[in-house]
């Protein structure tokens, strides 16, 4: 019951949204500049799960599988841990430092989180959650691609991945490739790329095989 941490505020350039601001309210946000998170975030629980959930609990939990962790890496976002009397600005991506482990110090907790803004028209947003069921179920692998042709024959890319590693996590080795070769990725290119990037395990949900086929 923190209102401080709901806020929700628009810049030029960036969206800075409190740790506290739920699902249900990014769902209604994060479209109008990222239309493909509509139908993502509807995926994730039910009404009752998102007006309840949290963009800083699904990130302060630290799982390898949370929604919402590939989306704001492969976005480049930011977020500030706070403590009394001081804070701090970090990336998202190296929140995640292992499994069960996160970069949050005794004292801190997630004041809000800064998401750059498309300068572009041309840039985009790719997102997937796969699940058993398509709503209401923990996911089974989820990735985010971000796309920005920033010059003549000039790309960067950011390519994340939840489900297919201990932590939510870059696929760097695919990236390079598609930098490389844009036009010209085969699966056996990708396949490649993403042994290299990545050493899944097996559970209740997939095995390592499923998942790097996925």
């Amino acid at each position: 019951q923190i209102d401080e941490l709901k806020t929700v505020k628009s810049q030029k350039e960036k969206l800075i949204i409190g740790s506290m601001v739920s699902y249900s309210d990014l769902q209604e946000l994060l479209p109008k500049y990222f239309p493909t998170l509509g139908h993502y975030i509807n995926q994730i629980g039910g009404n009752q799960i998102r007006n309840m959930g949290t963009i800083g609990g699904n990130i302060a939990n630290g799982s390898p599988i949370g929604d919402l962790a590939p989306v704001l890496i492969a976005l480049g976002a930011k977020m500030v841990l706070a403590s009394k009397g001081s804070s701090r600005k970090i990336d998202v991506e190296t929140f995640f430092l292992d499994y069960g482990s996160q970069d949050i110090k005794l004292g801190e907790f997630i004041l809000n989180f800064e998401i750059p803004l498309f300068v572009k028209a041309d840039s985009k947003l790719i997102v997937h959650k796969i699940a058993k069921r398509r709503y209401e179920d923990i996911t089974t692998v989820s990735a985010a691609f971000y796309v920005d042709p920033f010059g003549k024959n000039q790309t960067r890319v950011r390519f994340a991945y939840g489900g297919m590693a201990g932590i939510p996590k870059r696929a760097f080795n695919l990236e390079k490739a598609y930098i490389e070769q844009p036009n010209s990725l085969d699966h056996d290119i990708i396949n490649e790329a993403t042994a290299n990037d990545f050493n899944p395990i097996s559970d209740c949900r997939g095995s390592a095989d499923f998942r790097l086929k996925l």
